[in-house]
């Protein structure tokens, strides 16, 4: 209500000066000045309402609110795995798979931060069987595989 009056009150001022015709600059300028107040004022009561649109159009690319599961983000599981921070690392991998239970790096980290860190071979071991139940394609069980051997050598190069 207040944007349509300020419009309508600019637009007023408007025609004042260029159909009315005010003969002079001086007798002009109180009705241009008044129109750019009104135009300041438009533009800050249609701004907020016009970014709360944009900014929930946008949102939705990085946290879908239909569906309440959060995207995919390795930075923190990385970055605790990088400072030796364990536990911290295995439960960022672990709430990685609760809500992505398909993400493949995710189930290679949480078996990399089991025998690095906590050295628990058995551990690792039966993750490891509940993630090759998790994929059925082959390329993926491969990779796992793969991995699960290049790190049991590594705990066997490092006598554990």
């Amino acid at each position: 209500m207040t944007a349509v009056l300020a419009i309508l009150v600019g637009g007023y001022c408007l025609w004042r000066v260029f159909i009315r015709g005010e003969s002079s600059a001086i007798g002009a300028f109180p009705w241009l000045l008044l129109a750019a107040a009104m135009l300041i004022i438009v533009a800050v009561l249609v701004a907020f309402p016009i970014a709360e649109v944009i900014g929930t159009w946008v949102s939705r690319f990085y946290m879908p609110a239909a569906s309440g599961i959060p995207p995919v983000s390795y930075i923190l599981a990385e970055r605790y795995e990088l400072e030796r921070q364990w536990e911290k690392s295995l439960n960022e991998y672990q709430k990685i798979i609760d809500y992505h239970p398909k993400e493949l790096p995710a189930h290679l980290g949480r078996m990399r931060v089991i025998l690095r860190g906590f050295e628990d071979v058995k551990l690792a071991e039966s993750y490891f069987r509940k993630s090759q139940k998790q994929f059925q394609e082959q390329e993926s069980c491969d990779t796992l595989s793969k991995e699960w051997e290049k790190l049991c050598a590594e705990q066997q190069a490092r006598g554990i």
